[in-house]
């Protein structure tokens, strides 16, 4: 049986997932965080894992981010022979089509 990851491991994958996403649509913290209604230093402490997310955050962030909230956790496997996920990419990328112009999906808030 595998042992349970801490908060403080999961704060960080969370984390680091937060600042993928972000960066895949080009925004800074500060964008986010006006996103968000935060201040870019909660940003910040959300993607070191410092501060944990919230469910509801998490959901506001997921939205904002245009990822599915499952994009956030790890993927959990019940094969005991089972390699490591290494690091992935966001599992629904902001990357857009050819010749389209991706519409913002923070909108007029930038």
């Amino acid at each position: 049986m595998t042992k349970p990851k801490s908060k403080l491991e999961i704060d960080r994958y969370i984390g680091v997932r937060i600042r993928e996403g972000r960066l895949a649509l080009n925004l800074s913290q500060e964008q986010l965080a006006r996103a968000l209604g935060v201040s870019f230093q909660q940003v910040q402490n959300y993607e070191s894992g410092v501060n944990g997310v919230s469910a509801v955050r998490l959901f506001d962030i997921c939205k904002t981010l245009n990822v599915p909230l499952a994009s956030m956790f790890p993927r959990e496997t019940t094969d005991p022979f089972a390699q490591p996920i290494p690091d992935r990419p966001m599992d629904r990328p902001a990357v857009p089509h050819p010749g389209r112009v991706p519409a913002s999906p923070l909108g007029s808030r930038i």
